[in-house]
């Protein structure tokens, strides 16, 4: 679900000129992550790891501001993927 929002006002507050608009779709989403476990000692757990999470077909914004106050209708468009990712390390003690 998309909202998509745009709002022009003055800041006392006597004009302003809204835009607004909601759409519906799909978005798939893949999650993966490889990790490597260690166990040095009784007790004592070491994990280092990747994570990778994608999004396919997110909206986002192209022009950010616009300055058409009379027709507030902002570009908006398709990213096909999006990757967010990173490495991830964690230690445990088990008693």
């Amino acid at each position: 679900m998309v909202k998509e929002r745009a709002k022009y006002k003055l800041r006392d507050l006597t004009t302003q000129s809204k835009f607004g608009r909601e759409e519906f779709e799909l978005t798939p989403s893949l999650t993966g992550s490889a990790n490597l476990w260690w166990y040095p000692i009784e007790g004592v757990q070491l994990r280092l790891g990747y994570n990778a999470l994608t999004f396919f077909n997110t909206r986002y914004m192209k022009e950010p501001v616009g300055f058409n106050y009379g027709n507030i209708d902002p570009a908006y468009a398709t990213k096909y993927f999006r990757l967010l990712h990173g490495f991830n390390a964690g230690i445990g003690f088990f008693f």
